[in-house]
């Protein structure tokens, strides 16, 4: 599709704004009304639409604020107990809980890397988590899973978005926290949680769709991250 508007504008509404094309509201997939909770929010889709050059392809897929957004509004905001639930299941699998089952240097990298932040779990977070060898899944306390719940009532919709895909790549709930609290940042939370990855990298070498495939990974992060930030 090609750019068919002139103008991009941001305009308040109601407790929210919205993004107008020729004054007209942009609308989700669903076509509801593309209203967002911040201006910061609003002007990073306005800067999205007005980065087509004119005569230019309209790329849903390259604009990162405004597919955030139509999720929180079409996916997310109908069913946020189910997300919330979905979420919260990830205290359960977190990766920082799964050491290797055998001596060697994995496994001692893995303790002295995942260890602070399992430490950081429980006295920060008040997530008193347990961790187990191999990759058998194990349950988490149930005050694990009441921490987790409470640190995802506070988030509407839009920062819920953003959270759970943050979760989704890192593994982890307790580094995705870390990362939104400004307790660590994207490239080294990254980095913890792909530990193993890169030991094989290290090992045996990489090869170019592992490769790519942890790059894609690291952009969706930084995206999610921007959006948590803009709301």
């Amino acid at each position: 599709m090609k750019r068919f508007y002139k103008n991009v504008s941001t305009e308040k509404r109601g407790a929210g704004f919205v993004v107008l094309l020729d004054d007209r509201p942009i609308k989700t997939p669903n076509r509801r009304v593309l209203t967002v909770p911040t201006a910061t929010l609003a002007d990073a889709i306005c800067a999205e639409w007005n980065g087509v050059p004119v005569g230019g392809e309209v790329v849903a897929g390259a604009m990162h604020m405004m597919g955030f957004a139509s999720t929180a509004i079409d996916k997310v905001a109908p069913n946020m107990g189910d997300i919330q639930q979905s979420v919260v299941s990830y205290a359960h699998t977190d990766v920082l809980c799964y050491r290797c089952a055998t001596f060697g240097h994995l496994r001692t990298k893995q303790h002295t890397v995942w260890n602070p932040w399992i430490a950081y779990a429980k006295h920060t977070l008040h997530m008193h988590m347990h961790t187990t060898e191999g990759i058998m899944p194990i349950s988490q306390p149930s005050s694990v899973v009441q921490s987790a719940q409470s640190i995802l009532a506070v988030m509407d919709a839009y920062r819920l978005t953003a959270f759970a895909d943050m979760v989704a790549v890192l593994g982890s709930f307790v580094m995705a926290v870390a990362v939104i609290r400004n307790h660590t940042d994207t490239h080294t939370a990254f980095d913890i949680c792909y530990l193993d990855e890169y030991h094989q990298i290290a090992e045996w070498g990489a090869d170019a769709q592992s490769d790519q495939v942890l790059r894609q990974k690291q952009r969706v992060l930084t995206h999610a991250l921007q959006f948590y930030n803009a709301c």
